[in-house]
């Protein structure tokens, strides 16, 4: 059965990073402009198309905040800053919507040298520099690949909603009615991929969060 997530934004670049990530575990992840509610998670994951199982609905806020703080940053060159992303999901559990939050603060600073700038559309890859690895995300989009704050909160949700759940329901299914194991699905190869590269980006950052209602 095809898995959907829903991810409720107008902003067409943020929705192909998120695909970046669920793209390699077969997730396919729709764009929506929709207030971010309750009421409309449910109504999405209602009217599903027949045949496909929406996981969950998303909404994410990223943005750059004064070091140690709540308070959003002016962007001042060499301001000490965090990246901080915020994922609200709802999803279905048990017969009932439920609501989980995944953060995740990444410390850095802000760095206009030699004429660096916001890109069009105001994402600002280009002038945060990131603590951690000593680059923008701009250098490490065309070095090594980037690696955010938003891709670590992604890699936290899908340790608790992929791969997890996904473990569950495949040890219910793995015994057949004859008591034998059945063969490994793709899908079970799949959620160890899937936890294996969550788990390692977890580790290598150690500041995520995660909390439920």
């Amino acid at each position: 059965m095809p898995i959907e997530l829903v991810l409720l934004t107008t902003n067409g670049r943020k929705a192909d990073e998120w695909r970046r990530n669920f793209d390699r575990y077969g997730i396919t992840v729709r764009a929506v402009a929709a207030e971010a509610t309750a009421e409309t998670a449910r109504s999405l994951i209602e009217a599903a198309p027949a045949g496909v199982r929406v996981i969950a609905v998303c909404r994410e806020d990223s943005d750059l905040f004064v070091h140690g703080t709540d308070i959003r940053s002016e962007r001042h060159d060499l301001e000490l800053v965090d990246h901080v992303t915020t994922i609200a999901a709802w999803f279905m559990e048990d017969g009932e919507l439920r609501e989980a939050h995944y953060r995740h603060r990444a410390e850095g600073f802000v760095d206009r040298s030699c004429g660096a700038c916001e890109e069009p559309g105001g994402w600002w890859d280009a002038i945060f520099r990131l603590r951690a690895t000593g680059k923008t995300y701009s250098e490490m989009r065309t070095g090594a690949g980037k690696q955010s704050s938003r891709d670590m909160a992604i890699s936290r949700f899908l340790l608790d909603r992929v791969y997890y759940k996904s473990a569950s329901i495949c040890r219910r299914r793995r015994v057949r009615r004859d008591g034998r194991s059945s063969s490994t699905t793709t899908w079970q190869r799949s959620c160890a991929r899937a936890r294996g590269w969550a788990v390692q980006r977890w580790r290598s950052s150690g500041s995520i969060g995660c909390w439920r209602r």
